[in-house]
């Protein structure tokens, strides 16, 4: 069972869309090439960590984009909209549109749990006032709100194998809801909140953000403090800080010190839901982009990894624990999410979901136990 946590933390200061999207099939969007960011024209093959193999990520996106209702022959927004995010994966395979990530920040994270969880609280709230000072983004989902019931900011097409085309899911029809209605760029809407509004809200009120939070910080305390690099066997991991300057770590929330390996930090609420995501997809990773920069800057040999907490507690050694499993990425995929469409950015936000290379059993990649706490005062 989940616990609920509170804290005391130091904070730093229409009808021609529904013809439209019947029948539809990918094929490959026009569109001129996008604007790099950062670094640009960065050689992909150059330090590339070839243990993740590489997919068709423009066929992928295509997809992503057709399970959202995008068709870039609808209307001018449409089209751009495809245009623009196929032009930035383009520009990722050719080594341009990645940002490179600043130098690791790397430290060893209190050996007290509540000190730990503390502390990575901090980082959160100071790197999320940084970045977004001016107000967190708030993505509203209005066919949510008119149709009760409905998942929230979930995309609402399926690839239909016999048909072979995308539909509406089963979901959406039963509620009446029409064709016309999904149409993203009518159904999200955003607003700013202050980011302090919105972690008072989540991570006190509502307690719907902590947990992630609380689970990094745990894994990341038991890696600095014993545990081995899945990769080299050294006892050399670090947890990837924050620093002025420095916000969000996309896929290296930790780092071994010895070989470079990196690793980023998911949960799972049970052992089968574990297996299943070793088995599938891992969804909701960040930013792809952000991946192919990791990518860009691995040492020769090194792996890209995810430690997973599972919720459903083992006794180990007599007490309560979170078993914590690991598995190399394997293939990343891009996803499109709600966030994509708005606000308006420079840029496409393409999020991301990956595969990991499968064990026979989860218990093969059982890599150590978190001792269980309920609360953090």
């Amino acid at each position: 069972m989940r616990p609920i946590w509170f804290f005391s933390v130091p904070l730093a200061r229409s009808n021609m869309f529904a013809q439209n999207m019947r029948g539809t099939s990918t094929g490959r969007g026009r569109g001129r090439g996008h604007g790099t960011r950062g670094g640009g024209g960065a050689n992909v093959g150059r330090g590339y960590n070839h243990n993740v193999r590489p997919v068709d990520i423009e066929e992928q996106l295509e997809r992503c984009l057709m399970e959202w209702g995008v068709n870039r022959d609808l209307n001018e927004k449409h089209e751009k909209f495809w245009d623009a995010n196929l032009a930035f994966v383009r520009g990722i395979r050719r080594g341009c549109n990645i940002e490179r990530q600043p130098a690791n920040v790397k430290e060893l994270l209190p050996a007290d749990p509540i000190a730990a969880v503390q502390h990575v609280m901090a980082q959160e709230f100071n790197a999320s006032l940084e970045k977004c000072g001016n107000g967190f983004v708030v993505i509203i989902d209005r066919l949510a709100t008119d149709y009760p019931g409905l998942p929230n900011k979930q995309a609402p097409f399926a690839y239909d194998f016999n048909d072979k085309e995308y539909s509406l899911k089963e979901v959406y029809e039963e509620l009446g809801v029409t064709m016309s209605d999904v149409d993203p760029f009518e159904r999200f809407g955003w607003s700013r909140e202050p980011v302090f509004e919105v972690f008072r809200r989540q991570y006190v009120d509502e307690d719907t953000g902590s947990w992630s939070v609380v689970a990094r910080a745990l894994v990341g305390k038991e890696a600095c403090h014993g545990a081995k690099c899945v990769h080299c066997g050294a006892e050399s991991l670090r947890w990837n800080g924050y620093s002025k300057g420095v916000v969000f770590r996309y896929w290296k929330k930790m780092v071994c010190d010895k070989c470079g390996s990196v690793y980023e930090i998911k949960t799972a609420p049970t052992k089968s839901s574990v297996a299943t995501k070793f088995s599938k997809f891992i969804n909701n990773g960040n930013y792809l982009d952000a991946f192919h920069a990791v990518q860009l800057e691995f040492r020769q040999g090194a792996k890209q990894y995810v430690a997973l907490l599972c919720e459903e507690r083992d006794i180990y050694e007599g007490v309560e624990c979170w078993p914590v499993y690991f598995a190399a990425v394997s293939q990343v995929y891009p996803q499109i999410r709600a966030a994509s469409f708005c606000p308006p950015s420079k840029h496409a936000k393409i999020y991301s979901k990956f595969t990991v290379e499968t064990p026979r059993d989860i218990s093969d990649n059982l890599w150590f136990h978190v001792p269980a706490i309920d609360h953090v005062d």
